[in-house]
């Protein structure tokens, strides 16, 4: 299949103006954001899942991992691990969902932070 500069070059300049939602550990990568506070626990549902909020942003752990998925905004939630007693946090940007490793599997809490500056 042979495509034309032109329709390379418009097919460039389309995605070049596209943002990928993103996920990751650690905060959104927000200028001055350095520390988070609780906006709250998110609703423990069967099969563990959580519900995070009312925008549909949701925390499901099958196996040794867990899906964040944030749809319509972006999210930045907190594990906490009470048998090692560590407090791990994650994000995605709306439209973002990702796969990770899970901290932890029992004996676990998971909220809803909001990202602050110090």
């Amino acid at each position: 299949m042979h495509f034309s500069t032109s329709t390379t070059i418009a097919t460039i300049a389309f995605l070049a103006g596209q943002t990928l939602a993103a996920c990751g550990p650690g905060l959104l990568d927000r200028s001055g954001a350095t520390r988070t506070k609780s906006a709250g626990l998110c609703n423990g549902q069967a099969a563990k899942t959580w519900m995070c909020g009312n925008q549909g942003t949701s925390v499901k752990f099958v196996g040794g991992t867990f899906t964040l998925s944030a749809p319509e905004v972006d999210s930045v939630i907190g594990i906490t691990c009470f048998s090692n007693r560590k407090f791990y946090v994650y994000h995605c940007e709306a439209g973002g969902s990702q796969r990770f490793n899970a901290p932890c599997w029992d004996n676990l809490s998971v909220e809803s932070v909001v990202q602050v500056s110090n």
